[in-house]
């Protein structure tokens, strides 16, 4: 059976997710099917079905051969802003993902998390105002002395330098290969960064990330200062 409704969504793990789940909504309502050309790219590195559980009348295609696609990018289906309401809830893990996640919290315990998001988003993000520097997260960590601390990144340096500070806080880590990929995480990593990070007792991300956004929108999905209107955070 072909889908009412093709999508095809590009950039990042969570540019994709947005779509995805905006216009699952927008089919859920209208008793349409959705079907979705989830094309594993070096910015998006994995496929959904490896990782999260399938979704009712959704159907995953890895290319788009034949395909007649109605949907092309990272724009959301605009009457289900991912910033406006909790569209997230039945993004679930396989069990594999979800053992994980288990192990890495109860070495945790208590803790706050940050996504300091690096590489190639600085520039994007210092272009539109919206970057959040070292010294930002720093701040907020002081804040929580009594906390255990996850680091969610895409950078070594990040790594090192927040290591550094924080070894006496900072139970479990992953470190990071340098390299010259776009991405220098496994979509898998990514995957357990941002469910640790959602579990989290505090929170804090970066500017104009859509990887950020997606873990405060899950955390707090009725937040308005989370509304962007037309602006897309990458």
């Amino acid at each position: 059976m072909t889908p009412d409704i093709i999508v095809k969504p590009d950039g990042g793990l969570c540019n994709y997710l947005r779509v995805v789940f905006s216009y699952w909504l927008y089919c859920k309502r209208e008793k349409k099917t959705l079907g979705v050309i989830w094309i594993v790219t070096s910015e998006c590195p994995g496929f959904f079905l490896d990782y999260f559980e399938p979704l009712d009348n959704v159907v995953f295609f890895k290319n788009e051969d034949g395909l007649q696609i109605n949907v092309c990018g990272n724009r959301w289906h605009p009457e289900y802003s991912p910033y406006e309401m909790f569209i997230y809830s039945d993004l679930r893990v396989l069990p594999f993902i979800q053992v994980k996640l288990i192990s890495i919290s109860s070495q945790l315990n208590k803790y706050i998390a940050v996504h300091i998001r690096r590489t190639d988003h600085i520039w994007l993000a210092k272009a539109e105002y919206n970057y959040t520097d070292d010294n930002e997260f720093i701040d907020f960590v002081n804040q929580y002395p009594g906390y255990n601390l996850y680091i969610a990144t895409d950078n070594r340096e990040t790594q090192d330098k927040f290591y550094t500070l924080y070894k006496d806080r900072i139970p479990i880590i992953h470190l990071i290969t340098p390299s010259q990929d776009l991405r220098q995480t496994t979509i898998e990593e990514a995957i357990l960064d941002m469910f640790i990070c959602i579990q989290a007792s505090q929170f804090k991300g970066s500017g104009w990330s859509s990887f950020s956004r997606t873990i405060e929108q899950y955390r707090n999905p009725v937040n308005d200062d989370m509304r962007y209107n037309e602006i897309i955070p990458y």
